[in-house]
């Protein structure tokens, strides 16, 4: 009596994952075609970086990762942060006051990015914001 795993089971087996796989990725390829990237497709049109945000994080809905993209962003491009003086938050639980930002050392007289645990203060927040945050 062959044992367990005779070359013969082996083969089967090996031959059933074989057509699983190969199916798998030949229904993907129909279904999800690679998209047409060529470079007669590419317009060469160009954007705008936004340099003013105001960013409220939330628990639990990615916004650390948000929030880590926006600090890189704004120190490669030497932008002014409104930052919490000890901890992750801006005032809670009290909603943001400009109180609650540092003295700004820019000339401008605005922060470029608010992207910390803040209370919505929409007013306050424009107050120490540039335009069009």
């Amino acid at each position: 009596m062959p044992g367990p795993w005779s070359p013969l089971r082996v083969a089967l087996v090996l031959l059933a994952a074989a057509a699983i796989i190969g199916g798998a990725l030949l229904h993907a390829k129909l279904v999800y075609p690679a998209a047409d990237v060529q470079p007669d497709n590419v317009t060469g049109a160009t954007c705008t970086p936004q340099l003013s945000v105001c960013f409220l994080k939330t628990h639990k809905c990615a916004s650390s990762s948000i929030q880590n993209i926006m600090l890189r962003f704004g120190d490669g491009h030497d932008l002014s942060f409104v930052l919490p003086p000890a901890s992750n938050y801006l005032g809670h639980p009290a909603p943001f006051h400009r109180s609650m930002a540092p003295t700004l050392a820019n000339t401008s007289g605005y922060f470029d990015l608010l992207v910390h645990h803040a209370r919505f203060n929409e007013a306050e927040m424009r107050h120490v914001l540039a335009p069009g945050a």
